[in-house]
């Protein structure tokens, strides 16, 4: 209720001010200007309220449901190799030290 209330102080208050403007700049013209009638017509396309927002449709992904029964043997794979790195290099460091004595 509140923003109907600003809206139409608004519309009045163009209204007042394009009347005034027009009477000020030209008197010349028969057209009385912008009426609060005529900016209502102009406007009722632009109504408020909820509405849906066109979105295009639901595109259904497939990917997961093929690739999820490989997908762990990836993983596995992917780790493999960092953490034999690193025990690899623990290994020779213990080693060098038991060498040093």
């Amino acid at each position: 209720q509140l923003q109907s209330w600003i809206d139409q102080a608004i519309m009045e208050w163009m209204v007042l001010h394009a009347d005034a403007d027009n009477t000020s700049s030209s008197s010349s013209s028969g057209d009385s200007g912008v009426t609060m009638q005529r900016l209502m017509q102009q406007t009722v396309e632009y109504s408020k309220g909820l509405f849906v927002f066109p979105t295009r449709g639901y595109d259904e992904n497939n990917y997961w449901s093929f690739v999820s029964t490989v997908f762990p043997f990836f993983l596995f794979i992917m780790f493999c190799y960092p953490i034999i790195s690193v025990l690899s290099v623990l290994v020779e460091e213990k080693q060098s030290k038991i060498k040093e004595g």
